[in-house]
């Protein structure tokens, strides 16, 4: 059991509403194993190239020099506690870097572990998460305008994209907590 837990909240950038996660994890949970845990608390599909950002560094899966304003180094070590460090500190994770998901990571508190609690673990949220492929913030906005109005001339292609039972509003921590207690 890790001797300290972090409260984060993960909110997707640039949306209104916002689409948000309050999530627990251990401190030293490595990078990797945080990338996934945002992929199944978030809705991703982990198809898609992702990092994390903390002023002017990258950290990723392998060390690629991506911008010359900022230095890459591969996350295989790290941890999220050599990122955030204080409370209210936070870092950017980016994910599909074609249509560009920013997702701003507050530390919000840390605490004890709980004996016979299982981390990592949703506390809460809002929204569903975007559908992979839509064109990033942009185009989740021009499809959230086709569904709200059924007349538009676009409403049928956009219902068969997203699937008949596609919510934006919709999320379920329950089902998000059943994400991660997979594998």
């Amino acid at each position: 059991m890790s001797a300290e837990i972090f409260q984060v909240d993960v909110s997707l950038l640039n949306l209104d509403p916002v689409i948000w996660r309050q999530i627990e994890v251990p401190s030293d949970i490595s990078l990797a194993d945080f990338h996934l845990v945002l992929q199944k608390t978030m809705g991703w599909s982990n198809r898609r190239q992702h990092r994390f950002v903390k002023e002017t560094t990258f950290y990723a899966p392998t060390a690629e020099l991506l911008d010359e304003e900022y230095s890459c180094i591969e996350y295989k070590h790290i941890k999220l506690s050599d990122l955030l460090e204080l409370d209210k500190d936070k870092i950017i994770y980016n994910y599909d870097f074609k249509d560009n998901w920013a997702h701003e990571i507050i530390l919000e508190t840390r605490k004890p572990a709980e004996e016979g609690t299982t981390y990592p673990r949703v506390l809460d949220g809002e929204g569903n998460c975007p559908p992979e492929g839509c064109g990033g913030v942009e185009g989740f906005i021009e499809i959230l305008e086709v569904l709200d109005n059924p007349d538009h001339m676009d409403y049928e292609g956009t219902i068969e994209f997203l699937g008949p039972d596609y919510d934006p509003d919709f999320f379920d921590p329950e089902a998000a907590n059943e994400r991660l207690a997979e594998d």
